[in-house]
């Protein structure tokens, strides 16, 4: 991927045009457009968490500039049962009862529709089913992953699992650097991946980066 040229403009121009709701913000996908720009190495995308699709087209379009595939992570029923005591972000909002088993459900039907209205089908693999089945049968070098798993429990999983395949100079990034027990979550990873990652944000934004060092063999 090395020396491919991307026409920022009109990729930002793309991504703008995805006039669908969704619950990040712009500076979210945005960091993880940078971060993938910024160091572009070989190995597919990968979204966790996609909800109905608006991040989903939004990094298609990503995708298709850098002649790369989109592969996409979700059960498609919502979030996993869990017992996690979420209570508030580290901004002070609420968030009890936020992400209980089922909560921020998009069918995979809505999520086509969507990448079919506003994205690049073509570049996008869908892996229906719960992170912890999922994962660990995937093997394919990763340039860039994308996290909105929301829960503790779902973030470790696809730290373990993803990060043994990121390409050198590739990164994972968090949009959940803001939910306490997330943060604890990666911090307890920190302490066992292989190699450490180069971190950007962690106890600090909503948005946390992992990325490989450069010239680490997976």
């Amino acid at each position: 991927m090395t020396g491919l040229l991307v026409d920022r403009h009109d990729l930002d121009r793309r991504i703008r045009s995805v006039d669908a709701p969704g619950p990040h913000r712009w500076w979210h996908i945005y960091t993880f457009v940078d971060a993938v720009l910024d160091a572009p190495v070989g190995g597919v995308l990968v979204e966790c968490g996609a909800y109905r699709g608006s991040s989903t087209a939004k990094l298609s379009h990503l995708a298709a500039a850098l002649g790369r595939e989109l592969v996409v992570f979700d059960s498609f029923e919502g979030l996993p049962p869990n017992d996690e005591q979420h209570i508030k972000t580290t901004a002070g909002k609420d968030i009890r009862n936020l992400f209980r088993g089922g909560a921020f459900a998009g069918s995979l039907e809505q999520v086509q529709a969507t990448v079919e209205r506003y994205g690049v089908p073509q570049v996008v693999r869908y892996v229906p089913g719960w992170f912890a089945d999922t994962m660990p049968g995937f093997a394919e070098p990763v340039a860039g992953a994308y996290l909105d798993c929301d829960l503790a429990a779902s973030t470790r999983t696809c730290l373990d699992s993803l990060w043994p395949l990121v390409t050198p100079g590739g990164c994972v990034v968090s949009q959940d650097g803001d939910f306490p027990l997330v943060i604890d979550a990666m911090r307890d990873w920190l302490g066992r991946a292989d190699p450490v990652p180069l971190v950007a944000g962690l106890g600090e934004s909503k948005m946390v980066t992992f990325r490989k060092p450069a010239g680490e063999a997976r």
